[in-house]
């Protein structure tokens, strides 16, 4: 029943008839008293009523997603993944490769495109997103054709396994990943934490601010198997939050969560010292300098003593143009080369120079590389070695052009990349307490990774 106001009220005056004016102040003010207190109760419980309910339809709404992911992988990438020729080519694949290097058979394209263009509308529609945005086949090829052949994976597969080994197991994992591309580097580096951390829960929080990426990494972790929950904007990202700080089944969620978002806009949004691992394959490259030295003073504040945060970057000043004899070559006889080439003593051929149009690296010119004899080189050789001797020509073609599309992507975006071999500069002229970790993964020369460590004063 609804109270009435303290203003305006009726007074039952025959009720108060022979009270002294003494007694009446007092019982009027015990009222008082009284009643705000019981309106207070009463809007607290109601306030955590609606607390509860909000995470009701939260979970509600998360499990209906989470069901809906499994049943996907059941009727769409579970007859993929079980059929014979798939576990044959993923077989050898993998004694190639190593095992945590994502393999996706080529051939699948249309199934991937499809199930991400499923993903991304259904973005567009059900989700808060401010701007209309437009499906983009040329987006998608350049995301899906990266991520097609091992010695495109190898680097960020190495990365994420430096990550994984050097995270501070100091409870449940909170995980921050800057980028998720198409996904590939998102899946594994999932798996490469969950592999070395089996007994702890892992929320990987992975953003990027294009519904394009978010919906072909959708695309990728249901296709792995792997749980996730989409966040566009700040307040679901707030709920899903709540969800698995203040519920039963949020606490015991381990699995991804995209956020459509940039970079800083995510971080700042973090507790401080409440994140244990920050991770950007390539995602964070393309900060400027300026940029850059904002993000890693607010990184600073986020990471827990002894976080740490680990960044790929192309090398700006090189640039991949095969030679198209030499690579043949390789590929036809890949062992014999391999022998030739090392005896040699060459690791990279070399072409010509270009002028470098880099902005962090005015007048110096950028070396062309012609041809690799490198171990990750060696991944995508063999691989096309084998398929030439299946006479697998259909997937051979296709191979190759994945390959065309990381070096045109390497070509197009090297001049805009801020190197990770520039971070410790900014790290030193801002007094930031980070410090190198050791043991980085030996990257091709037209790459970088680098690594740090948060080493916090006050504690």
């Amino acid at each position: 029943m609804e109270k009435e106001p303290y203003i305006g009220r009726k007074i039952d005056y025959e009720r108060y008839q022979g009270t002294t004016s003494e007694d009446l102040i007092s019982e009027i003010l015990e009222q008082k008293l009284e009643e705000p207190t019981t309106k207070i109760k009463e809007e607290e419980l109601y306030k955590e009523t609606v607390v509860q309910s909000t995470q009701q339809v939260v979970s509600r709404g998360i499990d209906s997603k989470l069901e809906k992911q499994v049943q996907t992988y059941n009727q769409v990438w579970r007859p993929v993944i079980e059929s014979k020729s798939y576990r044959r080519l993923e077989s050898v694949y993998h004694q190639i490769s190593p095992k945590g290097v994502v393999y996706f058979d080529v051939l699948d394209r249309e199934i991937f495109i499809t199930q991400t263009e499923k993903n991304f509308q259904s973005l567009i529609q059900n989700h808060q997103i401010g701007t209309v945005k437009r499906w983009n086949d040329e987006e998608i090829e350049k995301m899906f054709g990266k991520g097609l052949n091992p010695t495109s994976l190898i680097t960020s597969y190495e990365s994420a396994q430096w990550f994984a080994k050097e995270i501070p197991p100091l409870g449940d994992l909170v995980v921050l990943e800057l980028g998720t591309g198409a996904g590939w580097a998102t899946v594994m580096l999932y798996e490469s934490i969950r592999g070395e951390h089996q007994d702890l829960k892992v929320k990987q929080y992975s953003v990027d601010m294009s519904p394009h990426a978010i919906a072909a990494t959708e695309t990728l972790l249901t296709y792995k198997g792997i749980p996730h929950i989409v966040a566009t904007n700040p307040h679901e990202l707030a709920q899903i939050q709540d969800w698995m700080d203040n519920t039963p089944e949020g606490k015991g969620y381990s699995g991804v969560i995209l956020v459509l978002d940039d970079i800083n806009g995510v971080l700042e949004r973090f507790s401080d010292k409440s994140v244990e691992g920050v991770y950007s394959s390539h995602g964070t490259a393309y900060l400027s300098k300026s940029e850059y030295r904002n993000f890693l003073n607010t990184l600073s504040s986020k990471l827990k003593n002894n976080g740490i945060f680990i960044a790929d970057s192309l090398n700006p000043l090189y640039t991949n143009r095969l030679d198209v004899g030499t690579t043949l070559s390789q590929m036809l006889a890949p062992k014999r080369m391999m022998k030739s080439l090392t005896k040699k003593g060459i690791t990279y051929m070399y072409g010509g120079k270009l002028r470098n149009n880099s902005k962090y690296f005015p007048g110096e010119d950028v070396q062309i590389l012609k041809g690799f004899n490198t171990p990750q080189a060696y991944l995508i050789i063999e691989w096309c070695n084998y398929l030439l001797k299946k006479m697998d020509f259909k997937r051979l073609v296709k191979t190759v052009k994945s390959l065309q599309v990381t070096m045109r992507v390497v070509d197009e975006y090297r001049s805009d990349v801020f190197p990770s071999f520039l971070l410790k500069d900014i790290v030193d002229e801002e007094k930031l307490n980070f410090q190198s970790l050791s043991n980085p993964p030996e990257f091709p020369i037209f790459m970088d990774t680098q690594g740090f460590r948060m080493k916090k004063k006050d504690v």
